[in-house]
């Protein structure tokens, strides 16, 4: 954890550079093999045990619209430069001169800043929101609409996993008051629709006064149409009580024992035509369907057919073959598209009842991907019962997922000092012109990667500027635009490069980029490996051949900034996903993941966390809040016999328990 005073630089939340020391040249940067990467998370959250964290100053530029450089249509930050008494100022990026808007005229100081510096956000703050005037709108704002579309095939009905969906929407919904309070009143959905699919998609509304819910059936599932939104949709606010009556009523419709009278019912499922569909409803006023999945669709629109059908067509004897993990997705990628463009964000959550069960989560990704949504997977989901650690977990994400920060209708672009330029993005989006990132949906845990290249040498002691600028619309249905800027210096040393090198933000940087090229190029996990690592390599003795001082031949030189890039690396080459038996599935979800992942998760997701648990029981009995305790280092000197351990994994975790652990600890804890 770390707290961040804004003093002009955006805060490495929400924007981070690969190194922080510029390379003059091209051939600096090529040298040191590095990758020249720029991280934007727009909307990342703050820590929550820091009051200040993530409260970015709102400025209302409504009226006028923001102060922007006429030239690159940078907007106004700390580090702009002004000249001629507060007539004129110049551009950090691109470095034009610009006459001052006379309502925005101000005198400098003897220092030759603005006298009213600390009264505008965005002359003091790297940070800032503004709220959009007119010339930002295509449309006029309008409340982004949600659509839960439910898994209701037999196989889902079976497990018990529609009963803990529908569960799960109506403890948010029944809980709403309080995720409001907790969450400072984020909860993103305006209209709100109710969808089952199974053989064919079913919405469910009801009136407000009546008795029971009216369905509207949807039987051509190979050209999903929808019905018209206002049918289906019903208020999120003043329709509660109808919106839990019709959960309510598809867990009574569809249970396990319903679906069991008329004895054997063959498996089923329509979900990629029901998550078309959906996108349809709410295409007018724009918003996200959140498409919960635990059957393959083999019915309709996208239709996969079963696993034993495409080994047997391939002539695969067993184990995992190139075509089935990265099958063509020519259909979903347009109808993903389709969507995105309509601004309708697809959320996709997978469950998964066995560890080899197949969802073709390799196609089922591209709608998150594309439209800028969210994927969530579970591994060997239990929905036998709606208070085991499966059931909470999904209640918990769902909540999160409804009342984080998001935005709708987003159009992101990363602008770069003269000199440097944009060479490509990498993350979750729809890629229409190769300098803005479109995105029907953007949340708090949403990075973008812009990777950035040399046009011509840098001057020397130049400083580089990075801007990122976010419009979008917030769930509330107000239009804004988010800037976050940094201003980096620059360097012709190599050591510097290697000194004020991001860790965190190099690995980012290295798996994005490999990772993307996984189903892109459709190559096998022993290829992905090799050529993260080789990256490593590369970087590694770069260092040693052009900085480190003589050395002997089997000594390891490393870098401080970099000294941990190995162990990282050897644990993203030890990912179960990366295995040549691994599940196809497991496989891109790890795609899926990777493609937008958090700046603060990958370590984490990577190498283990170890905690003492032990030293939690030194707290007072009557201690309330949260608690954090000091990470140890994953290695045996931890084990003592006196320690209790948590390790953390992923989504799982360990405990170990010493054999000379003291009872009464054990009874604290």
């Amino acid at each position: 954890r770390f707290v961040v005073k804004d003093l002009g630089n955006a805060s490495p939340r929400f924007m981070r550079s690969t190194f922080y020391q510029v390379p003059l040249s091209k051939d600096v940067r090529r040298t040191c093999e590095m990758p020249f990467a720029i991280l934007c998370q727009p909307l990342a959250a703050g820590d929550p045990l820091d009051t200040n964290q993530g409260k970015v100053m709102l400025v209302d530029a409504s009226q006028e619209g923001p102060v922007r450089c006429t030239t690159c249509k940078a907007y106004m930050n700390p580090f702009v430069r002004w000249l001629d008494g507060g007539r004129r100022f110049q551009c950090n990026l691109c470095g034009s001169m610009n006459e001052c808007p006379p309502w925005y005229f101000c005198n400098l100081g003897p220092n030759g800043t603005r006298r009213d510096q600390f009264d505008r956000p965005e002359l003091q703050f790297g940070s800032v929101e503004y709220t959009a005037s007119s010339q930002y709108l295509v449309r006029p704002p309008q409340r982004p609409a949600c659509v839960f579309l439910i898994d209701c095939s037999v196989e889902a009905v079976n497990a018990g996993i529609t009963h803990r969906i529908c569960e799960a929407i109506l403890r948010n919904f029944e809980n709403r008051g309080a995720a409001e309070e907790d969450q400072g009143a984020r909860v993103a959905p305006g209209k709100v629709g109710i969808a089952t699919f199974g053989r064919t998609i079913e919405y469910i509304s009801m009136k407000p006064g009546s008795a029971q819910p009216q369905i509207t059936v949807v039987p051509d599932v190979d050209t999903p149409y929808a019905p018209v939104a206002n049918s289906v949709l019903l208020d999120g606010e003043s329709n509660r009580e109808e919106i839990c009556a019709i959960l309510r009523f598809v867990m009574s419709m569809h249970s396990a024992s319903n679906d069991r009278k008329g004895g054997f019912v063959p498996q089923e499922s329509c979900a990629a035509a029901a998550i078309h569909s959906s996108g349809k409803v709410i295409q007018k006023v724009g918003g996200k369907v959140i498409a919960f999945v635990a059957s393959l669709t083999n019915l309709g629109q996208g239709a996969e057919p079963s696993e034993a059908d495409q080994r047997r067509k391939e002539g695969g004897k067993g184990g995992t073959l190139v075509n089935m993990i990265w099958p063509k997705g020519d259909l979903y990628t347009r109808v993903a598209e389709e969507l995105a463009e309509k601004q309708v964000c697809v959320d996709v959550f997978c469950f998964g009842r066995t560890s080899t069960s197949h969802l073709d989560i390799a196609r089922l990704r591209l709608f998150p991907e594309i439209t800028g949504g969210s994927f969530v997977g579970y591994q060997d989901f239990d929905g036998s019962n709606g208070r085991n650690a499966d059931a909470k977990r999904l209640s918990h994400d769902l909540r999160y997922n409804l009342t984080r920060e998001q935005g709708f209708e987003a159009l992101l672009r990363v602008r770069a000092s003269a000199g440097l330029e944009v060479e490509e993005y990498r993350g979750s989006f729809l890629v229409r012109t190769p300098t803005d990132v479109d995105m029907a949906g953007i949340d708090a845990d949403k990075s973008i990667v812009a990777f950035i290249k040399h046009e011509e040498r840098l001057k020397e002691g130049q400083e580089c500027s990075f801007q990122c600028a976010l419009l979008y619309t917030t769930s509330f249905g107000e239009r804004r635009i988010r800037v976050h800027t940094i201003s980096l210096p620059t360097t012709s040393v190599l050591g510097s490069v290697y000194r004020s090198a991001d860790l965190d933000a190099q690995m980012h940087a290295i798996l994005r980029q490999e990772v993307h090229r996984f189903p892109l190029k459709k190559m096998q996990p022993q290829q992905v490996r090799e050529a993260a690592t080789a990256q490593c390599v590369n970087i590694l003795y770069a260092y040693r051949k052009y900085c480190a001082t003589a050395s002997s031949t089997g000594q390891l030189i490393l870098p401080e900034a970099l000294k941990l890039m190995p162990l990282y690396m050897l644990a993203f080459n030890k990912l179960k996903s990366l295995q040549q038996k691994c599940e196809p599935d497991a496989r891109a979800s790890l795609v899926a993941k990777i493609s937008a992942i958090p700046m603060t998760d990958l370590l984490p997701m990577l190498f283990p966390r170890l905690v003492a648990l032990h030293k939690l029981a030194d707290l007072p009995p009557d201690h309330e809040g949260d608690v954090n305790p000091d990470l140890l280092s994953c290695s045996s000197e931890a084990m003592d016999d006196d320690a209790c351990l948590l390790l953390l994994e992923e989504d799982v975790g360990y405990i170990w328990i010493g054999l000379g652990v003291y009872p009464p600890v054990l009874d604290r804890l």
